[in-house]
């Protein structure tokens, strides 16, 4: 059978141009790779970007969102700031503006009315939420949820994802607790999946979706750059105040690790192959100012013979 190719692309926020921008040079080093993905997944940015390719979007459309989109995104203006006390009692920025920046791109359009098939992962507060469901679950929980728009869901019966409006679904993926409130009941999709390569993988696999073997299976998964951190302490005795925000960051990293390592094992180097840059410092997912340096170490990635070996991972396997 043909290669069955997938592109799998990590949450990180604003992070995500220097995503937009690595592809922009893979796609020079390999003309036309992109368009030719059979499953295009994402989490958080990683769903703009996915959602995006799978519409035909090219990745320098998508470096301008980000470079023109993103200061809208994360705008907050003072009054803002001080009715819910610089984001400890409410989250740091606007559903509305998120909602107008993405509205642009993406249009009022069906999951179901994309070409090309797209997996976007998310997090349901409440399982009660699918209200489209004809079988509503006998124990009301959070749970993951991971929308896509093949003609049936996961049990062979018709895929209510399909009706569902594709900015939504985004819209829900990048709701990122803390710094965007909850949106329609969900969450970002990075607190279960913030790299959505193995997601797509089993649903590739699924016998009433993807219908694919393992061994047809060819993934390319790509990182938002990985933040320098650690914790020195050995034998610290924290609570919440000592691990605050860190603990969220070491949630999503040591995910997206973890997706990457079940993928290695089960495709091996010829299947499957991870991008991943090292940042050189700690740069938050709402940092404006950090966008031209994103744009600068892709540039300088791709000048000095860094993005080869991806590149020749393509030509060869993809």
């Amino acid at each position: 059978m043909a290669n069955y190719r997938i592109l799998a692309l990590d949450g990180g926020g604003l992070h995500g141009i220097l995503t937009a921008r690595l592809l922009v040079h893979l796609e020079a080093m390999v003309p036309r790779f992109l368009s030719q993905a059979d499953l295009y997944a994402g989490t958080s940015t990683g769903a703009i970007l996915g959602v995006a390719f799978a519409m035909g979007r090219t990745p320098e459309e998508m470096v301008a969102l980000y470079q023109d989109q993103g200061p809208l995104i994360f705008h907050k203006d003072l009054l803002t700031e001080l009715g819910d006390l610089w984001g400890l009692t409410g989250a740091k920025y606007s559903t509305q503006n998120r909602y107008d920046a993405l509205l642009q791109t993406f249009g009022t359009g069906t999951l179901g009315e994309i070409a090309n098939n797209v997996l976007v992962a998310s997090f349901d507060l409440d399982s009660a939420n699918e209200a489209q469901s004809t079988n509503p679950p006998s124990t009301r929980s959070w749970k993951a949820k991971f929308f896509h728009n093949f003609p049936d869901d996961n049990n062979g019966k018709p895929n209510p994802d399909v009706a569902v409006r594709a900015i939504d679904v985004i819209m829900r993926s990048s709701a990122a607790p803390t710094y965007f409130p909850i949106y329609e009941g969900y969450v970002d999709g990075g607190v279960v999946a913030n790299n959505p390569s193995l997601c797509a993988l089993t649903q590739a696999l699924n016998i009433n979706t993807g219908k694919q073997q393992l061994s047809d299976l060819r993934l390319l998964s790509i990182g938002t750059g990985l933040n320098p951190e650690y914790v020195t302490s050995q034998d610290g005795n924290w609570g919440l105040t000592q691990w605050n925000v860190k603990l969220i960051d070491l949630l999503l990293e040591s995910g997206s690790g973890l997706a990457d390592y079940q993928c290695s094992q089960l495709l091996g180097d010829s299947c499957y192959k991870r991008l991943q840059p090292i940042l050189q410092q700690n740069i938050g997912l709402d940092e404006i100012d950090a966008m031209p340096g994103f744009v600068a170490q892709a540039d300088e990635m791709a000048a000095s013979g860094q993005l080869a070996p991806i590149a020749d991972w393509i030509q060869a396997n993809w």
